[in-house]
């Protein structure tokens, strides 16, 4: 059923009507029947069917997966019905404690509940209510969705976006509940198969604090009474009430829109208002619904400032504002330079003292009698000015020379800089409404940042903090910036666009927001911490770890989160960046810190892989467990920049960057030289694999994949054993010891088309001594006993017919490879055994973990230990919240990682 939905959602995406037409056959009366039971009225039913097909038509581009098509259609189904119910104004009991699909699920589980007055007495239904009632929700959920509306495990797991063995596990807890009630559950329900006891305890997961986001932050407000407000990755809104310590999931819907601008929540008297796509909406609700005021200027939004009389909005190309509460808007333009309005030259807009001061590429102006003026600065270049911050006495600004707008060619004006001949940004203030401006520049900031920094401000009261946008960098005042103090380490994430945006709530606390999610100052900036409570985070590569010199010899926690390596020192309660520390290429340049794309340990040592500057790097982690650093003999890097210039030369594209929280970014390849051809192949045998480059050549039309399969070449996984490395790069498998001065290719290579589908998978690793293994792409195992230089297919002798490889983990002298179709381990590489449970059925893993002789592994429906007496797998934690992807043990606790719920932990009793 999958296999057909995903085939004609592909069909209908390339213009076949008629696949439409299949699947709304195949589903038109189980949607009907399911929204009648809901609304009890047979045309509104299907009126809200009909309503839910066209959505699914419109929106089926937004389909991340098809596969799961028919749960993505129930759930747009109980989204319509749900708006008809908020038309019927009924009372809802608050769920701000469950996710959506749970909120979703459960409304139509207890529409099933109520459907059981028809098929029992009146006594049968006292006692399936009360038998019902005292199940947890999530059990209460699969169990009327399964036996009262005969959906299957796979369908319901497709409902609420979890495994099929997730809901198996709730089914089977729930009917453990209600096995003293038997007879009656049986004769209502229809009876159940018999199982055997997985666990002797229900315990639950506990969440920890999110050590990021899974998307960029992209809003952080804060209203009169001191809520803040987020929004993530263009799609959800987050609350913080004043006081709270976690942030609530306001709504989750609505922005599923394209978006353009920061989309800043502003709030007056009550009421919110935002601007995600070119229309103002307000909501009185604090968010959970919005209605349209009405079309605004077109642009990319910056500010949206409301007073009792006026609405002003500043764009990228202008500046507005509305007297009759965001119906209509008039341009106040007057006065600025046009290239500001031409090259989309607007930075911020800010009110101090009832006037506005706008800050542009061209300075900053004052709106005077409705004319803007540019007020001088006292230095010579034209200069951009971003952000502007006020306090109650005092405006202050970050100006940095704009090197597009002087004299010369940008190149020109850029070098005096670069060579330290001028200055090239400045911190001014004024205390006069911008008449006149003091130089408060922290002279050691400018030493220490490179030239032209990307930076911002923010201040309550006396206190004035400078920001590095990119790599965190703090410096303090609290005079006002008389004088200063640099934070050495402030504990802001150090990478490209960490720091978006600023936000002061008072003279002691401080947030920033970014692509690593958000942090919090409560000492009035001097320390910071990622804030990301309840957040969506998506973290992989879970490690426990511990440091050589750790005082204490406690292990901490490390994790990737996005382009980030993470450190907890408390079981996961708070979370910091691990600084990397990189060669300068000079005086007054700080590199940008790379990607960390993979963690590895091997004999007591932490290992990360980063992509900078479009080459690979190999770090090492510090005995002291805070900093990654380049080893004492480096590994060669491998550069996929030439590469780039063959096939993109010249050219420049959007990519939306899946592996970094689905980033969209602009790429621009400058350089033009010849174009891939075969002739360049031979020639350059180590650009990649054969097959690799010759689909390039074929998809050079296509930029933005042929960009994604180089990108993906470079994301290639490692391991290490001993002082020798094993690396993957675009497509092809390396070995380096140390003294070498490059790689050795092994002769291992990918050799299938590559794909979206595929290409993320990588070479699956594992190295012991001399005896390497490699998973690929293809589902073919290789095996090499020196080393690999010489390599033997053992896929023939596998045990089980699989697509995909997951992990491959020595635990001793024995290989351990899991896969889509289960765990099989070897000693040798020609006789495995198939990992199964005391029935015999195979387990499907997510994620191997040992300690001490012990092998675990988890998936979404729970913990498994391995009986080492008879090699099956026991369940020993129960199902887990969230889709897995990585699994620590340490001593009697267990942590997962996973793709939306951040960090699970559960203590074991025994």
């Amino acid at each position: 059923m999958k296999n057909d939905d995903a085939k004609y959602v592909e069909r209908i995406l390339a213009g076949d009507a008629d696949a439409f037409t299949i699947l709304v056959k195949k589903y038109e009366k189980q949607i009907h029947t399911f929204v009648w039971r809901r609304v009890k009225d047979y045309h509104v039913a299907e009126e809200i069917t009909q309503d839910t097909f066209l959505r699914a038509y419109e929106k089926l581009g937004t389909l991340r997966d098809p596969n799961r098509f028919s749960g993505w259609l129930y759930r747009i189904a109980t989204r319509r019905f749900l708006t008809w119910f908020d038309e019927k104004t009924i009372p809802m009991q608050s769920l701000d404690a469950m996710n959506e699909g749970e909120i979703e699920a459960l409304l139509y589980a207890q529409y099933m509940m109520e459907q059981t007055e028809k098929l029992a007495t009146d006594k049968q239904r006292e006692v399936v209510g009360y038998l019902l009632e005292k199940l947890p929700a999530r059990e209460r959920t699969a169990v009327v969705l399964h036996y009262l509306s005969e959906m299957t495990c796979e369908e319901i797991g497709d409902f609420l976006g979890v495994s099929p063995n997730t809901v198996k596990s709730q089914l089977h807890r729930a009917r453990k509940r209600l096995k003293k009630e038997a007879p009656i559950v049986h004769e209502i329900l229809g009876g159940s198969r018999h199982s055997e006891d997985l666990m002797e305890d229900i315990m639950n997961w506990i969440q920890m604090n999110e050590p990021g986001t899974r998307h960029v932050v992209n809003t952080l407000s804060v209203t009169s009474d001191k809520t803040l407000y987020a929004v993530i990755g263009d799609e959800s809104i987050y609350k913080l009430p004043a006081g709270e310590e976690t942030w609530r999931l306001v709504n989750s819907d609505f922005l599923r829109q394209d978006t353009h601008g920061s989309i800043p929540i502003t709030e007056h008297d009550g009421t919110l208002y935002m601007i995600p796509s070119h229309e103002l909406f307000a909501s009185t609700d604090e968010g959970a619904t919005w209605h349209s005021i009405g079309p605004c200027p077109k642009g990319y939004t910056r500010e949206l400032i409301v007073t009792e009389e006026t609405f002003y909005l500043c764009l990228d190309n202008g500046i507005f504002r509305s007297d009759n509460a965001g119906n209509s808007w008039t341009a106040m333009t007057d006065g600025l330079h046009d290239r500001l309005t031409e090259h989309a030259g607007i930075r911020s807009l800010r009110m101090h003292q009832s006037t506005l001061f706008a800050g542009t590429n061209r300075g900053i102006y004052r709106l005077n009698a409705g004319t803007w003026e540019h007020l001088p600065l006292p230095v010579d270049d034209i200069v951009s000015v971003d952000p502007v911050v006020v306090s109650e006495d005092h405006i202050y600004v970050a100006v940095s020379v704009n090197i597009l707008e002087g004299d010369g060619t940008p190149q020109e004006n850029f070098m005096p800089l670069w060579r330290g001949e001028k200055l090239s940004w400045w911190v001014f203030r004024s205390a006069d409404g911008g008449d006149s401006w003091t130089d408060i520049t922290p002279v050691e900031a400018r030493d220490l940042m490179r030239v032209l920094p990307q930076v911002t401000l923010l201040t309550s009261e006396k206190v004035l903090l400078l920001i590095g946008r990119d790599n965190g960098m703090v410096v303090r005042s609290t005079d006002g910036g008389d004088t200063w103090t640099y934070i050495e380490s402030s504990g802001i994430t150090p990478m490209q666009f960490s720091v978006g945006s600023t936000l002061a709530l008072d003279p002691n606390t401080f947030y920033t927001r970014g692509c690593t999610g958000i942090h919090r100052s409560t000492d009035g900036g001097q320390t910071w911490h990622r804030f990301n409570t309840r957040f969506e985070s998506y973290v992989d590569d879970l490690v426990s770890f511990t440091a050589r010199s750790a005082s204490n010899k406690s292990s901490a926690l490390y994790a990737r989160v996005g382009p980030n390596l993470v450190k907890s020192m408390d079981k996961g309660r708070s979370w910091d960046a691990v600084s990397v520390g990189l060669e300068t290429d000079g005086p007054s340049y700080k590199e940008n810190p790379p990607l960390i794309v993979q963690v590895v340990e091997a004999d007591g040592v932490l290992y990360a892989k980063g992509i900078r500057r479009s080459s690979t790097a190999i770090f090492r982690l510090s005995n002291d467990g805070n900093v990654l650093s380049l080893p004492t003999e480096v590994p060669p890097s491998f550069s996929s920049a030439q590469l780039m210039g063959h096939v993109l030369g010249g050219r420049n594209f959007n990519f939306k960057d899946e592996r970094q929280m689905g980033q969209g970014l602009i790429v621009t390849i400058s350089s033009t030289i010849d174009p891939l051809s075969d002739e360049l192949i031979q020639e350059n045998p180590d650009f990649g694999a054969e097959r690799f480059l010759k689909q390039l050549i074929q998809v050079q039309a296509d930029a933005a994949f042929a960009y994604e399969l180089i990108w993906e070449g470079m994301w290639g996984n490692f391991a290490v054993s001993g002082k020798t490395f094993y690396m993957e790069y675009n497509y092809k498998l390396f070995r380096w010891n140390p003294g070498e001065t490059e790689w050795f290719y092994t002769g291992v290579e990918e050799t299938i088309e590559l794909s979206r589908d595929n290409v993320w998978r990588g070479f699956k690793l594992a190295a012991l001594g001399e005896t390497v293994y490699v998973g690929k792409r293809d589902g073919h195992l290789l095996q090499s006993l020196d080393g690999g230089t010489n390599w033997n297919d053992v896929t023939p002798h596998l045990p089980l017919t699989i697509e995909y490889f997951i992990q491959v983990v020595f635990v001793d002298s024995a290989v351990h490879v899991v896969t889509d179709n289960g765990v099989f381990n070897s000693k040798d590489g020609v006789t495995w055994r198939v990992l199964t449970d005391e029935s015999g059925e195979s387990v499907i893993i997510k994620s191997l973990a040992t300690t001490g002789e012990a092998v675990y592994g988890a998936n979404d429906a729970g913990i498994y230990r391995l009986q080492s007496d008879t090699e099956t797998w026991e369940q020993v934690a129960p199902e887990i919240s969230g889709i897995v992807t990585s699994l620590v043990v340490d001593e009697r606790t267990f942590y997962v990682g996973t793709e939306r719920q951040g960090v699970l932990c559960f203590k074991r009793s025994v």
